[in-house]
């Protein structure tokens, strides 16, 4: 098993059924996703609409929600969704 398939297991069995993402430098973890029976790969053009997304989600269904983006400037951009 790939660490990309437990990852996308893993956040399947926490109740999460919709991941929202943007290709970048962890595609890796996103081919884990897009494998998983269970699993839907909700594709953005930036960041920060799959942060805001996630948010949305998460308070909608009472549970988590995540995104998966790149590192550096694709990770900042995820930061404003979270505050209020």
């Amino acid at each position: 098993m790939r660490i990309a398939d437990y990852i996308a297991g893993y956040i399947y069995r926490l109740g999460v059924s919709e991941i929202f993402m943007v290709a970048g430098g962890m595609m890796f973890l996103s081919d884990g996703v897009t494998k998983h029976p269970s699993l839907k790969a909700i594709c953005n053009h930036h960041e920060q609409a799959s942060a805001m997304a996630a948010v949305s989600y998460a308070k909608y269904n009472e549970n988590f929600g995540v995104t998966y983006v790149t590192t550096g400037c694709g990770g900042i951009d995820n930061f404003p969704a979270g505050f209020k």
